[in-house]
Parts: structure tokens; C-alpha cells; sequence
């Protein structure tokens, strides 16, 4: 199983260089920082990496969405603080639900911001995610110290393999999640002042279900049945109209072969 880190908007240079030695400990390469506003230049981040930052890759993404497209599974971190969703796991769940993931799988640990955390939007992309169990008084922890908690439960976590044989990638369902949205809206089924919370709730009811590339592909192949469905109901009944229109005109006369009488 191959594990990245991703963080977003990271805001301090000393956090960056913390998770890149962090890392480094613990046999990470692929770094991905969305829409950082750290200066990444700055001496404090080549200070905490220590030498960490030779070990690893840093890759910067303008969205999250780009950022998680090559990994089957986003397992992310949340405080909860003002949020309902989606549901948070107890962080004691985390090594089962990497147990659960097929040993090829890649996997994105999932960090939001040290001002703001992650976004509903943000937190609707993770298969799952996590609260650590903090004091209810001041739940919210160091970006860094969070780090390290989870890549010390991710090392740690058993080898994968009781789950399917392959899933599908981020890129492969926000595809899906982009079509299903489409679909529903074009047949009038997101109606009302919130179409997008039906929608994380589906999402959500997908990611339990740890779609496979095949599975994904039938289901968009339904969408798309579902979308031409009225021009086909529409050709159908054209059709059933000129066969009753030929019906209801009788036989068309025989045509003369000659009026020469046989032999």
C-alpha cells in the first residue's frame, strides 16, 4: 500500500517543513500541497524538514480535486468542531479501515488548514473521516502534531487485502459524481434550496461502497440510459404511430403484372 500526505492551503512554512521530515520518518514520498499560502522558500521550512525534504516529493495543485486523482482512498482528519458532515469515525477505527483496502491500493492522508481546518466541500471528497480524541474544550490540534499521529497509525495499520481487488481512482469517481449530478438534475430529481446535501449523501453512500473501475463504468453506462431515455420513449412512440397510420390505411394494392391471358 503506498500512502501520500495531502495538505491544504497550508499557512505556515515550520508546519510544511514539520510534515516533510515526518515523512521522511516514516517512509513517505509524495507530498502534494494544495493552494499553499506558506512561502515555501522561506529558511523555516528547509530548518524543520532537517533534511527530510531529499526523501521526498513536493507537488504543488491549484485545486484538491487534481491533487487526489491518482488514489483509490482519502482518509482524512477533522476536529468536528461546527460540522455535521460528514460522519466523523473514531480515529481508533483508522487501522481497520486501512486493513480493509486492497494491498495495491494508494492512498491520500487528508489535512485541512491550522486556521480553518477542511470545508464540507473538502471533507465530502475523504472515503472517511477521522476525529482524534481530544479535550472537548480545546479539540484542535497542531497541523503537525496531527501529522504524526497518523502517520504513526498508518505505518503501523495492517497490510491490506481483505477488501476488493481494485478500486476506483478519485479521478474515476468524481467523473461518476460529476454525471450522477448532471443526470439528476436534467430529470428533476435535485429540486429545492439545497440540491448539493443529496448529493453528499449519495456520494457518501458510494464511497462506503468501494466502487471497483468496472462497477464505476456500469453505472455511468445507467446515467447515460437514463439521460437518453426520453429521446428513446420518443422514437419509440413515432414508431407505434406510423404502424397504426399504415394499419388504419389498409393493404396497398397489388400491382398489375399484365393483361395477356396464360397458357
Amino acid at each position: 500500500m503506498r500512502f501520500g500526505v495531502v495538505l491544504v492551503s497550508p499557512k505556515y512554512p515550520g508546519n510544511v517543513g514539520a510534515v516533510v521530515r515526518l515523512m521522511a520518518n516514516f517512509g513517505l514520498r509524495d507530498l502534494r500541497l494544495v493552494d499553499p499560502r506558506a512561502d515555501l522558500a522561506d529558511p523555516a521550512v528547509a530548518s524543520m524538514a532537517a533534511g527530510g525534504e531529499a526523501r521526498v516529493r513536493v507537488r504543488v495543485y491549484d485545486t484538491l480535486p487534481l491533487a487526489l486523482r491518482p488514489f483509490h482512498a482519502v482518509l482524512a482528519t477533522s476536529s468536528g468542531r461546527g460540522r455535521r458532515r460528514p460522519p466523523l469515525r473514531p480515529f481508533a477505527a483508522f487501522p481497520g479501515v486501512v486493513g480493509g483496502l486492497p494491498p495495491k491500493a494508494r492512498v491520500a492522508l487528508l489535512f485541512g488548514a491550522e486556521d480553518r481546518g477542511l470545508s464540507q466541500e473538502e471533507m465530502a471528497l475523504a472515503s472517511a473521516v477521522f476525529r482524534i480524541p481530544t479535550r472537548p474544550a480545546f479539540p484542535v490540534m497542531n497541523l503537525a502534531q496531527a501529522a504524526a499521529l497518523v502517520l504513526h497509525a498508518a505505518a503501523g495499520a495492517p497490510d491490506g487485502g481483505a477488501g476488493p481487488e481494485e478500486l476506483a481512482t478519485a479521478r474515476e469517481l468524481e467523473g461518476f459524481f460529476g454525471h450522477l449530478r448532471e443526470t439528476l438534475l436534467a430529470i428533476g430529481f435535485l429540486q429545492g434550496p439545497n440540491p448539493d446535501r443529496v448529493l453528499t449523501d449519495l456520494r457518501q453512500m458510494a464511497l462506503r461502497a468501494r466502487l471497483g473501475p468496472r462497477e464505476v463504468l456500469i453505472l455511468r453506462g445507467i446515467l447515460r440510459q437514463v439521460k437518453n431515455y426520453p429521446r428513446v420513449l420518443e422514437s419509440r412512440r413515432r414508431a407505434e404511430s406510423t404502424a397504426r397510420s399504415r394499419g388504419r390505411s389498409g393493404p396497398a394494392p397489388a400491382s398489375s403484372r399484365g393483361s395477356g391471358s396464360g397458357r
